[in-house]
């Protein structure tokens, strides 16, 4: 019965995380496509909610041994979230523009 629950629950939670991703490639769609309004509201993405779902998910299933969902479906339901890849380049992008501004204010 528990072992019953808890694949409910680990369902849940990885459907709540893939909606989350959903909604973030969503924002982002958004917010590029009104970027060139002047009076645009910013829409932020939900930084790493979708991450921690699936982490309590893993989590539920490696304690109650529920084996009927592969490894796979928890990586690709993380890995799918945008704001996980805005969070691992923002600081490749922030060393861009400071080398590009520096570039430009000594040429």
């Amino acid at each position: 019965m528990a072992a019953i629950l808890a694949s409910v629950l680990i369902v849940a939670l990885l459907a709540l995380a893939a909606c989350i991703a959903v909604c973030n490639w969503v924002i982002l769609y958004l917010n590029v496509r009104d970027r060139k309004v002047p009076e645009h509201t910013h829409s932020s993405s939900i930084g790493m909610a979708a991450q921690i779902f699936v982490i309590f998910a893993a989590l539920i299933s490696g304690h109650f041994e529920v084996t009927w969902i592969p490894n796979s479906v928890y990586w690709s339901v993380a890995l799918i979230d945008i704001s996980l890849w805005q969070l691992i380049a923002f600081p490749f992008v922030l060393t861009w523009m400071g080398i590009v501004s520096l570039i430009k204010r000594n040429a």
